[in-house]
């Protein structure tokens, strides 16, 4: 008979009754999926599972720990937290969960402190994919070093750095969601107010730090004056390549003007207002793409030269738009322009008007 390996339990969310039920022994159970069901923390059959999908709503962190520790085999773990507000229910005493076995890690959480309390007590040496998304993040600040610490590469003994980070800074529903992601590790935090931007910034320096300052492409969509402030927040980072999303009805001014504009005052840790560099804003940008936007060329090329040309040159080398819809002048005309201060400008998809 062939043996029971992969096993998918689903219960209500909303179930009054103990979900936690056992299931008798379950030797053969490598790969297990339980939404809303919670394992039986002393069920002898986890030692053996090599794969954990996990939506909790009621367990506490302490539960989920215990039950990671009896987990020992784990190679990929996902959790899925619906709680909103952790309380600090764990004391040191508490020791924490080794996943020597760990290879993939993604954790969903709905507040940055039960993320955190978790990270805080894992230790997966070995775990080169890493996922942490939080989705209503309200302490940043408190937090960079744990972020910081999901991140790192020292404790799985690799050399090899990532030559390349992208930072997306996205309109949401409720607030800005930041990205900073590599080939393998990916932290994502929704719902930031303009009052996180300093730690946005300290958190994207940190980041650059830990990872040997690889460069950056630095990505904006669907713009407001929110996402903006955080935008030109790492304009003293090593950002190579700027994207920017748009729709028909934008234009680039705003674009172009936060590129080009002096580095914004940020807050520092005593509370004084400074500028964080005293460098020209974005000086390592060599390409910028512009996607699904309205371009008035006349303006877009004049500002371009009198913006970008002075500080820029001869760095900046490139400027592609994708599917835009161009007003006024050729665009071979303004690519003539530009090409006069060693800017190649280019256009793929969408022209005319």
């Amino acid at each position: 008979m062939p043996v029971l390996q992969t096993l998918e339990l689903n219960a209500s969310p909303w179930m009054e009754d103990d979900s936690s039920e056992p299931l008798g022994n379950l030797p053969s159970i490598r790969h297990l999926g339980a939404k809303w069901w919670e394992p039986p923390t002393e069920a002898v059959w986890l030692r053996g599972l090599k794969e954990l999908v996990f939506w909790r709503q009621q367990k506490s962190i302490t539960e989920v720990l215990q039950l990671l520790s009896a987990c020992a085999s784990l190679e990929r773990l996902e959790i899925y937290s619906m709680d909103e507000v952790v309380a600090r229910e764990l004391p040191d005493a508490i020791p924490a969960v080794a996943l020597p076995r760990l290879r993939s890690i993604c954790l969903n959480f709905k507040s940055d402190e039960a993320g955190v309390t978790l990270i805080r007590r894992l230790i997966a040496p070995q775990c080169l994919e890493r996922t942490l998304r939080v989705e209503h993040p309200l302490h940043l600040g408190l937090y960079v070093a744990d972020y910081q610490r999901f991140m790192s590469l020292e404790d799985k003994g690799i050399r090899h750095y990532p030559g390349l980070a992208v930072v997306n800074v996205e309109r949401s529903w409720f607030g800005t969601l930041i990205e900073y992601q590599t080939e393998t590790c990916k932290v994502s935090l929704n719902a930031l107010r303009a009052s996180e931007v300093p730690a946005f910034h300290n958190l994207v320096q940190e980041f650059q730090k830990l990872l040997k300052g690889p460069s950056l492409t630095l990505m904006i969509k669907y713009p407001t004056e929110d996402t903006w402030l955080f935008f030109k927040s790492l304009s003293n980072q090593n950002v190579q390549t700027i994207e920017a999303y748009g729709n028909q009805s934008s234009d680039t001014s705003d674009l172009l003007e936060a590129i080009g504009a002096d580095p914004p005052d940020l807050p520092s840790q005593d509370g004084s207002v400074a500028n964080s560099t005293t460098d020209r804003p974005f000086k390592s940008l060599s390409r910028i793409y512009i996607h699904d936007a309205r371009v008035e060329l006349v303006d877009f090329t004049t500002k371009v030269e009198e913006y970008l040309h002075k500080d820029f040159k001869p760095l900046l080398e490139e400027i592609v738009f994708v599917n835009c819809r161009f007003e006024g002048m050729e665009l071979a005309q303004a690519a003539e322009r530009l090409t006069e201060i060693g800017i190649v400008l280019q256009a793929t998809g969408r022209r005319g008007g």
